[in-house]
């Protein structure tokens, strides 16, 4: 599974436009936080975002553009694939996360020939 670091900024936005695409992003299978490898579970940064799946970084892309879409505001997002990642001064999260955080979104049915199901005849 691939692990993606996602980052989205709203323009004109208030805190409430901003809780708006943390519940669109956690709907959509996104976290705000981040787990080490020794297990340490920590916050990442306002707007930013951890997720993993067997997805393309342009199918995490199409996923974070639509959860960006609820809150109704212009938007940038910028998804990297992480090979590996490293932090200093992220605060320890106040809450337990267990779960590693996995896209909800299924990949798209394709018939034997790869093409979408909307395309079959």
């Amino acid at each position: 599974m691939s692990q993606f670091t996602i980052r989205v900024e709203l323009q004109d936005a208030q805190r409430a436009d901003y809780n708006t695409l943390h519940a669109a992003m956690a709907e959509k299978g996104f976290s705000r936080l981040i787990t080490s490898d020794e297990g340490h579970t920590y916050e990442l940064p306002w707007a930013e975002y951890d997720g993993c799946g067997k997805l393309t970084i342009m199918q995490v892309l199409g996923i974070a553009q639509s959860a960006a879409a609820a809150t109704s505001k212009r938007n940038s997002v910028l998804v990297t694939e992480a090979k590996s990642r490293a932090w200093t001064g992220l605060p320890i999260a106040t809450i337990d996360a267990d779960v590693v955080p996995c896209f909800k979104e299924p990949l798209p049915v394709t018939n034997d020939e790869g093409f979408p199901a909307d395309d079959w005849a």
